[in-house]
């Protein structure tokens, strides 16, 4: 296995990611959790994206190591690391969407035509 990415040995990727980790852990978007998070919500916002750095940074650390286990380890952890990458993305993006105000919501069992849609009120 190759001992360097693009020229950069792995330590020292491993490293950056784990510097990058770290400063996830203290920065996150808290400004984009919205008004009234879940519980669930926030531990994804807040903690997915560090785990993922820091998953990545052990990827670089297993690959700097010549072992005979090297490509199973790395490729688990980058499955992880991409399950929780997305996860935390498609949180973040769910978060993001804005309400429809209430007059334009229709009516229980009553279809979005008409009036419902431009906010005039129903006959």
């Amino acid at each position: 296995m190759n001992e360097t990415f693009f020229g950069i040995p792995w330590v020292i990727l491993g490293g950056g990611a784990l510097v990058v980790a770290l400063i996830f852990t203290f920065v996150w978007p808290s400004r984009k959790v919205g008004a009234k998070p879940s519980v669930v919500r926030c531990v994804i916002l807040r903690w997915f994206h560090a785990m993922v750095w820091a998953l990545l940074s052990i990827v670089c650390f297993v690959r700097a190591m010549n072992i005979s286990l090297q490509s199973q380890l790395t490729n688990v952890f980058l499955l992880a690391a991409l399950g929780l990458y997305l996860t935390c993305v498609v949180t973040l993006v769910s978060s993001n969407r804005k309400p429809e105000p209430e007059g334009r919501r229709p009516e229980a069992g009553r279809p979005a035509v008409g009036p419902a849609l431009v906010g005039l009120p129903r006959e």
